[in-house]
């Protein structure tokens, strides 16, 4: 049995549920929420009518990795891959400056049925009142729970998705709009990856480069001036992300010294047209900007308050 099914049949048995959809109790969120449970919806139908509270917004600002650093400011428009069933991109944004933060969190198309499924299918509202309900009608405080127990498990699935969304820009492939557009990726060991960063650098002049952290500094080393762009892992959630910095000087990072001489705030400039063919995007190493390593990124903010002031970190 899926375990949407499995899911369903649980909600089934959980009186307590179905009496709180009938209830004027509820929230017209959870109530959807456990609405579409007990019908069985799944990802094909639309979802567009269901409208995340601002608190819940509020607290994935809070919550999310990406909400926390707040890097700012952001220039519209910024075209993301969902991670939707479809391959389809959004533009986000409102062609004015805004925290990446809400600007990511607020204006994306955040994907319902993940959401949905990991809200309802959670073990938690099953514990609300008992496994099959019947302390429902002895905790006045039943319906108050219930609705806490859709919102934690929103945030939490909502947090995970807008982290997943992120990851997703650097692997979309609809040029020339993708993140990567004219960056050379070589997956070989590190001589051999090396070898061919030589060679490209040799044949095409400057380029950029996406490379690991190691690879990154030992090829800056090689040739001062070329840009790296470096894979980091920012949640527990996703595998990788990139945290975009612009630093007008190269980065010198070890364990224990940094040198971010002359940052300046981050900042993603793209197009301001998104409704035209004819969309040119601005280059991110054009720009001069340098991925960070995540782990270092937090350190330096707590550890060098400084010299990333631009930066703000919770």
């Amino acid at each position: 049995m899926s375990s949407i099914a499995k899911a369903i049949t649980a909600l089934g048995r959980f009186p307590g549920a179905h009496a709180a959809m009938n209830s004027q109790g509820l929230s017209p969120l959870t109530k959807a929420v456990l609405e579409r449970a007990a019908v069985g919806i799944s990802g094909t139908q639309d979802f567009a009518g269901l409208r995340l509270d601002d608190g819940i917004v509020s607290r994935v600002q809070e919550e999310s990795l990406i909400g926390q650093m707040n890097l700012r400011p952001a220039i519209a428009n910024f075209r993301v891959a969902t991670v939707l069933q479809d391959p389809i991109s959004y533009w986000l944004g409102e062609q004015k400056l805004k925290p990446v933060s809400k600007w990511l969190i607020g204006s994306t198309a955040l994907p319902p049925k993940k959401i949905i499924t990991m809200a309802v299918f959670s073990r938690d509202l099953f514990k609300v009142g008992g496994a099959d309900g019947s302390g429902a009608a002895n905790n006045p405080r039943y319906l108050e729970t219930l609705e806490q127990a859709v919102e934690d498990a929103m945030v939490r699935s909502i947090t995970k998705s807008v982290d997943a969304a992120l990851v997703a820009i650097p692997s979309m492939a609809d040029a020339p709009l993708s993140i990567l557009d004219g960056l050379t990726i070589s997956t070989a060991t590190l001589p051999a990856g090396l070898a061919v960063a030589a060679q490209v650098v040799s044949a095409a002049g400057p380029v950029s480069l996406l490379m690991g952290y190691t690879a990154g500094l030992q090829f800056a080393a090689m040739y001062p001036g070329q840009s790296v762009f470096q894979s980091v892992v920012v949640s527990p959630a996703v595998e990788s992300n990139l945290v975009i910095a612009y630093c007008a000087s190269a980065i010198a990072a070890t364990v224990l010294t940094v040198d971010l001489a002359n940052s300046e705030e981050g900042m993603v400039e793209m197009s301001d047209s998104p409704e035209t063919d004819t969309i040119s995007a601005v280059s991110l190493w054009q720009l001069n900007l340098f991925s960070v390593r995540a782990e270092s990124f937090l350190a330096w903010s707590k550890c060098l308050p400084s010299a990333v002031a631009a930066f703000r970190v919770s």
